[in-house]
């Protein structure tokens, strides 16, 4: 991520007295950011910890898959945010089966997810690039929007204390990185993981 500048100047643009989210470093910053996030997800205890909601959401997807006949991008991006919001937040969303609220709250993160890939199509040195296309403007207002929405889902998961997303145990945990650093963290995560899930579960389902 230290190569999306589009991330780099939204954080120091929008929160100039905050430090940057180690994810969009290099060196020991990106060391400790990784460290830090870790033992909440790259190792296999943590991952028996988090499969079963994966297998739920997994399951619950699969039976609304023929509803998307016409659409497999939207059954990839709805099952995929579904199954990570299970995994990261513990929290049991149904977008895929039509839930109106989750869909809107999916179809926001989306967007602010595609509105930062289109600035670094367009323009992927730097934000002055973008003043001919008028671009940023466009992404800064979908990227809060879906910082906001994260914020929503990260409070959802925080408030009931049986929850068991990783990222729950991780932002209680985590010491020597800020609330501000580890929230920005989980938003990078979140769209990161949910993206490359749809792209993956498209290429399986269009393959079969």
């Amino acid at each position: 991520f230290d190569t999306v500048w589009s991330l780099k100047d939204y954080y120091r643009i929008n929160h100039p007295d905050e430090k940057l989210n180690p994810f969009l470093l290099r060196g020991e910053e990106w060391r400790k950011g990784r460290m830090a996030v870790n033992p909440h997800m790259f190792n296999a205890k943590a991952a028996k910890s988090y499969l079963p909601q994966i297998n739920k959401a997994s399951r619950a997807a699969v039976q609304h898959i023929g509803e998307y006949e016409e659409d497999v991008d939207g059954f990839c991006k709805y099952a995929s945010m579904d199954m990570f919001n299970a995994m990261a937040l513990g929290l049991e969303m149904n977008a895929t089966a039509g839930d109106v609220e989750d869909r809107k709250s999916t179809d926001v993160m989306a967007e602010a997810l595609k509105s930062m890939v289109e600035v670094l199509i367009k323009a992927p040195w730097s934000e002055y690039d973008m003043l001919k296309f008028g671009a940023w403007k466009k992404f800064e207002e979908k990227f809060i929007a879906g910082c906001d929405e994260v914020e929503m889902l990260l409070e959802r998961s925080m408030a009931d204390p049986n929850n068991t997303g990783f990222m729950r145990a991780f932002l209680e945990s985590e010491k020597e990185i800020s609330r501000f650093q580890a929230v920005s963290m989980v938003t990078v995560l979140m769209f990161a993981a949910a993206d490359t899930t749809a792209a993956t579960l498209a290429n399986v389902l269009l393959n079969l």
